[in-house]
């Protein structure tokens, strides 16, 4: 019995049949998709390895007197983003101009010419006794806010929000949990 051969009205098989037929069928469906499939997952494989293309301008401060803080926070952000292998950051001072504040849309197109995929903008301030810390990551290419948020903190934690930021950003970005903290 021919297993490529489709089943003729009315002709009783065994279920041995019915199973050595189905894996004919599958057998041949590997055998067409299969090429395919391979060179879509090696082309899926090979976008991952390279790590995705980011700018990280200053922190702004709220006040001039938050602008340690800002530097500092920074720092942070930019160094675990860095260390992840994942992701390739940019000297924001490369040409694409000023951030003018968080809240602010960027100007997309100069951070195209950079070749830049994502831009995080953020600002850190001192309310009262405690630290406020916003951020936005942004879509370059699709020019929209990918992600916001806002943090509460005591002013000796900024560390520990940095960190907490980077995660933040790592996953939205990659996918992937971040694990840069403490």
């Amino acid at each position: 019995m021919d297993l490529a051969q489709p089943v003729q009205t009315g002709e009783k098989i065994g279920r041995r049949q019915i199973v050595m037929r189905g894996a004919a069928a599958t057998a041949a469906a590997l055998t067409i998709l299969l090429p395919k499939f391979a060179t879509a997952q090696t082309n899926d494989a090979a976008r991952s390895a390279e790590p995705l293309v980011i700018a990280v301008p200053e922190i702004l401060p709220g006040t001039p007197d938050d602008g340690e803080i800002a530097r500092d926070m920074t720092q942070v952000v930019v160094g675990d983003l860095r260390q992840s292998g994942r992701l390739r950051l940019i000297d924001p001072a490369a040409g694409a101009g000023r951030i003018a504040g968080v809240d602010t849309v960027p100007n997309f197109a100069d951070w195209r010419t950079l070749g830049v995929r994502a831009l995080v903008t953020g600002r850190v301030s001192r309310e009262q006794q405690r630290l406020r810390s916003e951020f936005r990551v942004w879509d370059v290419e699709g020019g929209q806010q990918l992600l916001g948020q806002l943090y509460f903190a005591a002013p000796e934690d900024w560390r520990k929000v940095g960190h907490a930021i980077s995660d933040v950003i790592f996953e939205r970005l990659t996918g992937q949990p971040g694990n840069f903290q403490d």
